[in-house]
């Protein structure tokens, strides 16, 4: 898994399969960066 989502399209996917589910899920965004120069 890596930090590339675009968040409100993926969190709608999510929402989707919850409704069927019945599981409440959601993708977390916390708008954390961390910049290194390697």
């Amino acid at each position: 898994m890596n930090h590339e989502f675009e968040h409100h399209r993926e969190n709608h996917i999510l929402a989707e399969w919850s409704c069927r589910e019945g599981i409440p899920v959601q993708l977390a965004h916390d708008g954390l960066r961390i910049f290194i120069d390697l």
